[in-house]
């Protein structure tokens, strides 16, 4: 909401300069003055597509929605996953990554859910769902939303 208010804001302020036509005391006058809120409006434009680009995790329906869109091997990109289609699921060992597990799917397709993505308590959804996987060879018992009570 911050996000919205303060690029409508300084795009009514560009825009409240530009037809007023009054000159803008100061280095560069009112073109300097309508470049710089450009430049502004502009940046505020492209942090809220990469906010809107942005979901939280979460898994419905035996669905897992990722939070950000991953390529395949086929170089398909993807946000849903069905966990049917998850073939292991490791913990990342790996000392340079944040805690989380490496997912592989079917495919052959793998990439880092880290718990940082996750709400509260994601930690422990990540460790149950690699056990599942690892206990059953899918990950379809594991549908319980992260965070949720047991």
């Amino acid at each position: 909401m911050a996000l919205v208010t303060t690029g409508l804001t300084v795009g009514l302020v560009v825009i409240g300069r530009l037809l007023q036509a009054t000159p803008v005391e100061g280095p560069g006058g009112s073109l300097g003055f309508a470049v710089f809120g450009g430049t502004i409006l502009f940046l505020v434009v492209v942090l809220a597509v990469v906010v809107l680009r942005v979901r939280h995790f979460r898994v419905q329906g035996g669905v897992m929605t990722l939070v950000m869109p991953r390529h395949s091997v086929t170089g398909r990109r993807f946000r849903h996953v069905p966990l049917q289609d998850v073939a292991t699921a490791e913990p990342i060992t790996e000392r340079d990554y944040d805690p989380g597990i490496w997912v592989t799917l079917r495919d052959g397709s793998r990439f880092p859910i880290f718990e940082r993505e996750l709400p509260r308590e994601g930690g422990k959804f990540l460790d149950e769902l690699a056990a599942a996987v690892n206990r059953h060879g899918t990950a379809a018992s594991a549908t319980k939303r992260p965070g949720a009570g047991p």
